[in-house]
């Protein structure tokens, strides 16, 4: 991915040409694959969003809906990865970026802890928990890619 002022877009090499007269020089040509304008452009943020969606329907149910602690708890932690992501980047440097994806890591963690205590209390089935968890687990891997590669991007 390349930053470009607030934008990021992500290339790929479209070509590698040695540079006539030049002994090892090389020349690479670049392909936009995409371009990061929005927050709403972000992977994580759209996978985050799709978790909500169904963390949402999870907690309508009857049995659910019993323990209106939990299904507030869950529901708030699963809206704070999108919120977080959001907020970070339009928080004006990757520094300042870093620090919300990581709060948005940590909401993730708690979702995580939530649905065990869902499933322990019998308000999801092992397969419900099972696509759940593995969402959040996506989620935070493409947050842990994000984070790391904002960081390098500042080293470098």
């Amino acid at each position: 991915m390349r930053w470009i002022g607030r934008h990021a877009l992500r290339v790929r090499p479209l070509e590698v040409e040695e540079v006539q007269g030049c002994r090892g020089a090389l020349v690479l040509s670049w392909e936009v694959l995409m371009s990061i304008t929005k927050f709403e452009d972000i992977t994580a943020w759209q996978k985050a969003r799709e978790l909500t969606g169904k963390i949402y329907e999870q907690t309508q149910s009857p049995e659910f809906r019993k323990d209106f602690g939990l299904v507030d708890q869950i529901r708030r932690a699963s809206g704070s990865i999108m919120h977080n992501i959001a907020e970070g980047f339009d928080a004006g440097s990757n520094k300042e970026f870093v620090r919300f994806l990581r709060y948005s890591f940590r909401s993730a963690s708690e979702v995580q802890s939530q649905l065990y205590i869902a499933l322990d209390a019998g308000f999801i089935s092992a397969e419900n928990f099972d696509q759940l968890y593995q969402q959040v687990v996506e989620v935070k891997k493409l947050l842990g890619g994000f984070i790391k590669y904002l960081i390098n991007k500042n080293v470098t």
